[in-house]
């Protein structure tokens, strides 16, 4: 008897020991989850998409200086502005990128008419940080002159984009306006982006009139200019069309698919905020 006691006990701690094996294979551990994939350089699978904003360093807050220091910084930087280096010239332009006074701005404005290119430009963008009339006026005589139109249209757009900022002033709309059409892609974009940054509610009809793709009013009229004047409207209108749209977006607080649905909304509830309509204004 005592036998076979023994050989059941050793059955059964047999019997534990193949359950205690078996076990683990039938309820594995939980697979620990798979590590990030490495994001990949910009453009390829993976990568993280750019935020232009948070890319874009924010522009420093602008430097009121009183009296006494405009002038002490002023004078310091007269011998930089008559350089006969452009480097020298664009370095003392790029502190009138912060300091803001109204004495700034006649020696500044000089340099508009830079024989460099690059030191002109910066004189622009120094002029758009005085926000001043006489800043406004002399970036809108240079932006509107029609030679310069012409012959230094990068200078232009520059020019006018500083007036976005610096203000445009009681007749900055229809200086602007007046350029339009003789003007390039880049100045005409630069001009939507100026009225759209000051919100110049006056330019409404201005911005509606160019919201929708360019296409002649019938399509099947012998009168109408060939394909490639066509090809060139569109060209102009596919480089300005989001600040139109943002503008207006801007100016009145909706965002709206067509021309036509910004006419009747100006004929609605936009009447009574002060919109108004009138085609080729």
């Amino acid at each position: 008897m005592a036998r076979l006691a023994l050989v059941r006990i050793a059955v059964a701690l047999f019997a534990l020991a193949l359950l205690a094996a078996v076990a683990p294979a039938q309820n594995p551990p939980p697979t620990p989850p798979a590590p990030p994939a490495p994001a990949g350089k910009p453009g390829e699978p993976g990568a993280p998409k750019a935020d232009p904003k948070k890319d874009e360093p924010a522009a420093p807050a602008p430097i009121v200086d009183v009296s006494a220091d405009a002038t002490r910084l002023l004078r310091e930087k007269e011998a930089a502005f008559a350089d006969k280096e452009p480097r020298v010239r664009a370095e003392a332009l790029e502190t009138f990128r912060v300091h803001r006074n109204e004495i700034y701005v006649k020696p500044i404005a000089a340099l508009l008419k830079d024989k460099n290119a690059d030191v002109a430009k910066l004189a622009a963008k120094a002029l758009g940080n005085q926000p001043f009339p006489k800043s406004t006026d002399a970036l809108l005589d240079y932006a509107t002159n029609p030679k310069n139109v012409a012959a230094e249209p990068e200078i232009v757009v520059e020019a006018i984009l500083a007036l976005g900022s610096a203000g445009l002033g009681k007749k900055g709309y229809e200086r602007l306006s007046e350029i339009f059409e003789d003007a390039d892609k880049f100045v005409k974009s630069a001009i939507f982006q100026a009225l759209a940054a000051q919100k110049e509610k006056k330019a409404f009809s201005f911005f509606v009139d160019h919201c929708d793709e360019p296409q002649p009013a019938n399509p099947n009229s012998g009168s109408n200019p060939p394909a490639a004047y066509w090809k060139a409207k569109f060209e102009e209108w596919n480089e300005y069309k989001q600040y139109v749209r943002r503008g207006l977006k801007e100016m009145t607080g909706e965002s709206l698919a067509t021309a036509k649905h910004y006419v009747d909304w100006a004929a609605g509830p936009g009447k009574k905020l002060g919109f108004v309509y009138r085609s080729g204004s």
